[in-house]
């Protein structure tokens, strides 16, 4: 059987962080354009400030097959 779900990111840590609402907005704009997620984008700009490098971003893949909610 096929290993199901995405690869790990690798060692992180959650981070709660209180930001401007028009930064968020931004943030959120970006992410969307660029089909990634929110924290993906978040932590590419701490590891950017850092010197760091962060590889794990990518797109959603638009070909997945995706579930219906219902509740």
């Amino acid at each position: 059987m096929a290993k199901m779900g995405r690869p790990s990111k690798g060692d992180r840590t959650v981070l709660y962080s209180r930001v401007p609402t028009s930064v968020v907005e931004r943030l959120k704009a970006e992410a969307d354009a660029r089909g990634l997620p929110y924290a993906d984008v978040v932590a590419e700009i701490l590891c950017d400030h850092y010197g760091e490098v962060y590889e794990f971003s990518r797109p959603a893949n638009p070909n997945q097959e995706r579930l219906e909610l219902t509740a």
